[in-house]
């Protein structure tokens, strides 16, 4: 085996920060201004012709058309503009059958104030007071979790602005409740089955300010019972804050919700009149985060992903300000900093479904075995039959048109796991390669090419987008190429191709299979 003449890795694990190049150079409230501009007009181009827009209407009907008009109304679109005019109106038409449907609604109708609405305000409180259970809220189908408290609590302490009366017992059972999935270290879990995160630790923060800021005497008797909890939750919060990585666990990171994230420490930061979170700036860090990743369309991805980037940054927005001249300035560094679209496979670009698999390996939680297998990844053999550890390589075709769950095609089921897949590359005499690697992974994934590790990346929980990618130079010869793949949960998601650095497909084409020579 030839020696690999070198690796480089381009992990462009979603969302993936951009550098805001010459932008820097307008005020950081002209950037924002100009990216709640842009996103403004994103939301808007996508409202259907009857006024909503669509999100998962079978379980949350209305939700994401109430939300969508909440973050316009805060982003400074008036209640006139025609196409929010629209989106109240179809709002109020549809039935909310959740939490987040009724609580996105109760947020819409604070925002706008209007005394006609308060019979819907007061029907949506209603909603949530009665389909409270043990002091906590689920969709409410579902067991009781920490992200619709969040949104419960907000929606009525909006309804409580409005005048609708909320019985205090329903604040202080929940400021009870709310330890139910508080970690010894100080951090929160979505619920008890769940690893805790920043996310999640900032979103029971923001809550936890709300009942605070009640001033209920029945609801402080139950916070003063846990205040070193709070301090403590506040300082792992401190501790573990980076605009650019939700943490999950201690030595992980999720991209799921990262705006939603990025909105619950806002909050929590705002309603305690905090604009700081230990050394951390959270705004400016924030807002920096959301203006290099806002996307060509001025979107951030989801809609609603989309909607929680409006939120955290109408903080600081000049609103009803005549923006000054700076603001043509601070759209062409906009557009003159944007990279090149990065390339990504062409279509005829085939899949590698030719793979040896051994494992699953199983783990614990946040000690999935991906970090310290029990085997030296730089002195595995990928060759058929051989041994990883205590098991074997076995030969195993994979989709070739996408992703592969390696659960469904080894019939063997895993969480808080991972698996090893291995291969060949052979490259002709007298060439040299330039390729690039185009993995899917849902979670954490290390990479070694010839024993030398040329990727990793603890990240949890992401969408299965095809979007790592691991820029490979090669010399002749025969290259092993081990990739181990975790899953912390849902699927056990792998997918891989190989391309030209430009994303066509490689000429002349290296040899891939297990077996190559």
């Amino acid at each position: 085996m030839l020696p690999l003449l070198c690796a480089s890795l381009l992990a462009l694990a979603a969302p993936a920060p951009r550098q805001a190049g010459q932008a820097g150079e307008v005020p950081l409230s002209v950037r924002v201004n100009r990216a709640i501009t842009r996103g403004v007009a994103h939301l808007q181009g996508r409202q259907e012709q009857d006024g909503r827009w669509l999100g998962d209407e079978t379980r949350y009907p209305g939700g994401l058309t109430a939300f969508a008009c909440y973050a316009l109304r805060k982003s400074g679109v008036p209640p006139t503009d025609a196409g929010l005019a629209r989106g109240i109106a179809a709002a109020r038409r549809i039935p909310f059958r959740s939490t987040y449907g009724a609580s996105a609604r109760l947020l819409l109708y604070g925002a706008l104030a209007d005394p006609e609405l308060l019979p819907d305000a007061r029907a949506c409180a209603d909603f949530l007071v009665a389909s409270q259970s043990g002091g906590l809220w689920g969709y409410p189908w579902d067991p009781q979790d920490m992200s619709n408290v969040q949104f419960a609590l907000f929606a009525l302490r909006a309804a409580r602005a409005l005048g609708v009366d909320v019985p205090e017992a329903v604040f202080a059972d929940c400021a009870e409740a709310i330890w139910r999935w508080y970690d010894e270290r100080g951090a929160f879990r979505y619920h008890d089955d769940r690893i805790p995160t920043a996310g999640i630790t900032a979103a029971t923060l923001a809550g936890a300010a709300v009942l605070d800021e009640l001033d209920l005497p029945s609801v402080d008797r139950a916070l003063r019972k846990h205040r070193k909890e709070l301090t403590k939750a506040r300082e792992w919060l401190a501790a573990h804050f980076d605009a650019a990585h939700d943490a999950h666990g201690e030595d992980a990171w999720t991209p799921a919700f990262h705006t939603a994230y990025l909105w619950a420490v806002e909050r929590d930061g705002d309603l305690r009149g905090e604009p700081r979170l230990g050394a951390h700036d959270w705004y400016a860090e924030g807002a920096g985060w959301l203006l290099a990743n806002e996307e060509r369309d001025g979107g951030w991805g989801k809609l609603e992903d989309t909607c929680f980037a409006l939120l955290f940054l109408r903080r600081a927005a000049l609103s009803g300000v005549e923006l000054p001249e700076l603001e043509a300035e601070a759209e062409a560094g906009w557009r003159s900093a944007l990279p090149p679209e990065a390339p990504h496979p062409a279509p005829q670009v085939r899949w590698l479904d030719d793979w040896l698999v051994a494992g699953p390996w199983a783990g614990r939680p946040e000690a999935t075995g991906l970090s310290d297998p029990p085997f030296d990844p730089a002195r595995v053999q990928v060759a058929e039959k051989k041994r990883v550890g205590k098991r074997r390589w076995e030969r195993v075709g994979l989709k070739p048109d996408g992703w592969t769950d390696l659960e469904e095609v080894t019939h063997r089921p895993i969480d808080q796991g991972f698996w090893a897949l291995g291969t060949r590359l052979a490259v002709p005499a007298g060439a040299e390669v330039a390729a690039s690697l185009w993995f899917d992974f849902e979670d954490g994934w290390r990479v070694f090419l010839d024993g030398e590790e040329v990727s990793a990346e603890h990240r949890v929980g992401a969408a299965i987008a095809g979007d790592v990618r691991v820029d490979l130079h090669l010399a002749p010869g025969v290259h092993e190429l081990l990739v181990l793949a975790e899953d912390v949960y849902g699927s056990s998601a792998f997918g891989a191709r190989l391309a030209a650095p430009d994303g066509r497909p490689l000429v002349p084409p290296l040899i891939v299979a297990p077996d190559a020579r």
